[in-house]
């Protein structure tokens, strides 16, 4: 590991030197086996306390340590601590995201026009298996426009559903926006109107 010191007043101890070199050089460890890292450490002082900050780039990031304190060796461990957390984050987040995910697998698109839609009557057995099937793959059923109709209004819209249909897609009279009459499940309906 390369270390470039910046602003060390000239008392610093060779034992505080050799600490933080150690703990520098297993922080590089943990972050690539055999590649050689540069570690800036800047020692300034601020009013009566001394500042150490450590920056290290690995893969494009700047991680920055930075400790305060009274005690330049208890400056430096609290730099040290504060880098090395940011490495263990940077592995932790880096082992466990994909590095190729897969494409969203999509089911095709069904279309048919509204007439080609009928209703079919099922047994208990197959309306439990076809309610399986349509759980485990839902599918979007495209229902064709029909420009030919003329607009109409939600009245006429209930009187112009058919008993085998659920729903009818219509242009609303009044505002001449496309509109949707559901048939609920207890008999009567529901009009979502369009913007």
């Amino acid at each position: 590991m390369k270390l470039t010191y910046t602003g060390v007043p000239e008392e610093f101890p060779p034992r505080q030197q050799a600490k933080l070199d150690a703990r520098l050089n297993r922080i590089s460890k943990m972050l690539e086996h055999g590649r050689e890292r540069e570690v800036r450490v800047v020692v300034r002082q601020q009013r009566h306390l001394q500042v150490v900050e450590l920056t290290l780039n690995a893969f494009d990031h700047a991680l920055v340590g930075q400790g305060a304190d009274r005690d330049l060796a208890t400056a430096m461990v609290e730099a040290a601590d504060k880098l090395e957390r940011q490495v263990q984050n940077m592995r932790a987040r880096w082992r466990t995201t994909k590095r190729h995910k897969e494409a969203p697998k999509r089911e095709p698109v069904v279309e048919a026009a509204a007439a080609d839609i009928a209703p079919v009557k099922l047994n208990g057995t197959a309306k439990k298996a076809a309610a399986r099937a349509a759980a485990a793959a839902p599918k979007v059923v495209r229902v064709a426009r029909r420009r030919t109709r003329k607009p109409m209004t939600p009245e006429e819209a209930v009187l112009e559903i058919g008993s085998g249909e659920n729903f009818l897609v219509f242009q609303d009279a009044d505002s001449e926006r496309m509109s949707v009459l559901v048939r609920r499940s207890d008999g009567h309906f529901d009009l979502v109107e369009g913007e």
